[in-house]
């Protein structure tokens, strides 16, 4: 497989991973950084059916980090790092849109098409 192909589904994984994350952080409402370190949050975090989803994002984003060790090997680390975080930001905006009905500005899909821009002159 080539690296581009990698890189994409990588991103897609992450992306899987990172809203996995997102819906199991909105079951348990707003955080305090405070409350992290309070017997109720564990209490939740491994009762809840959120906590349990927070652990499968967790696994899936382990095994995202384990699968870029291939493109990582390939190509140049600055190169690759540089093509895949634009790529999680388009994917995460998709979904954020897509899934949670997120809404951005003019400004924030500027910043998102720079991205692009990005990953595409880099890919030349």
């Amino acid at each position: 497989m080539n690296i581009w192909m990698e890189m994409l589904i990588i991103a897609l994984i992450g992306t899987l991973g990172n809203s996995l994350f997102k819906i199991g952080t909105d079951g348990f409402g707003e955080l305090s950084f405070e409350s992290f370190f309070t017997r109720e949050f564990f209490e939740k975090a491994f009762t809840s059916k959120f906590g349990w989803i927070i652990f499968v994002s967790l696994t899936i984003n382990f095994v995202s980090r384990m699968l870029i060790m291939s493109p990582l090997s390939k190509g140049k680390y600055g190169i690759v790092w540089s093509i895949l975080t634009p790529l999680g930001i388009l994917f995460s905006i998709g979904t954020g849109y897509l899934l949670f009905h997120e809404t951005y500005t003019i400004r924030e899909l500027l910043g998102v098409s720079l991205a692009v821009a990005s990953v595409w002159l880099m890919g030349q």
